[in-house]
């Protein structure tokens, strides 16, 4: 007969090694992020607001290049790429068929076109523009030779302070160190949100930032508390919680101890 001891020790190792195979399977994914619905942005002095999550057609940012289209009001749509299969792409930049913007070391360069203004450089020779992978924030110049710079970040003229980025999330992977507990029920969930989720269960598109993380109480196991969990950019955050034991007291001995 297998003791409690042995049983978590095989837990614990199942719990790692669904963990490897996690890691392993994301890590080999180019993800898109979204453009932040609260810093959609950009700003030109010529042509007004660029705004790069229009409800007809929103940004995509991946690791090697970016998709999708910007509406101007005052120019209309700028296409930032001929590619829209997501994944690992570079732009030739050589015709109308293979154009786009491309994202190398979170520096950006290459060219968008817009039907009513031209070609946009988004790598010109006294301007160029970066993400910071920490915070997905835009920031830098691109070129338009009929509409000027475009800025990425800054105040614009009627003191309007704005900012392009993109939104980064991240996975949110939480286990249960508590075999016994899981099988009455435990479960985990965000603090402030209403979804439980089971043991190992792998949440994403999670905002980055850093989460409270509280357990579900369940008969016979209390939770020993909340933990905190640090979600960064396309990674798997983990964390795990852990569980005790309540004492059951029977009815009758319970009133044994109220007669004493």
């Amino acid at each position: 007969m297998r003791t409690k001891s042995a049983v978590h020790i095989i837990f614990r190792i199942t719990l790692t090694l669904v963990f490897i195979i996690f890691a392993c399977a994301f890590a080999v994914t180019s993800l898109a992020q979204d453009i932040h619905p609260a810093h959609k942005y950009a700003w030109s002095e010529n042509a007004g607001w660029l705004n790069f999550s229009p409800a007809q057609s929103n940004v995509k940012v991946y690791a090697s290049h970016l998709e999708g289209y910007v509406w101007g009001e005052n120019i209309g749509w700028i296409r930032l790429g001929t590619h829209t299969g997501g994944g690992i792409h570079t732009y030739e930049n050589k015709t109308a068929l293979n154009y786009g913007v491309n994202r190398s070391n979170n520096q950006l360069s290459g060219y968008a076109w817009g039907e009513n203004i031209g070609w946009i450089n988004f790598d010109p020779t006294q301007g160029g523009v970066s993400i910071d992978p920490a915070t997905g924030d835009f920031s830098g110049y691109a070129w338009g030779e009929n509409i000027g710079w475009i800025k990425f970040s800054g105040t614009a003229q009627d003191g309007t302070p704005y900012r392009l980025a993109e939104l980064l999330t991240g996975y949110l992977q939480v286990f249960i160190d508590s075999p016994e507990a899981i099988e009455a029920g435990a479960q985990w969930r965000i603090k402030g949100t209403s979804t439980w989720y089971y043991s190992g269960e792998t949440v994403p598109n999670i905002p980055i930032g850093t989460y409270t993380i509280e357990f579900k109480v369940v008969p016979g196991w209390r939770p020993e508390g909340t933990i905190t969990v640090n979600v960064e950019a396309d990674k798997i955050a983990t964390g795990t919680g852990f569980y005790f034991e309540q004492a059951t007291v029977l009815p009758g001995v319970l009133m044994l101890l109220l007669d004493d």
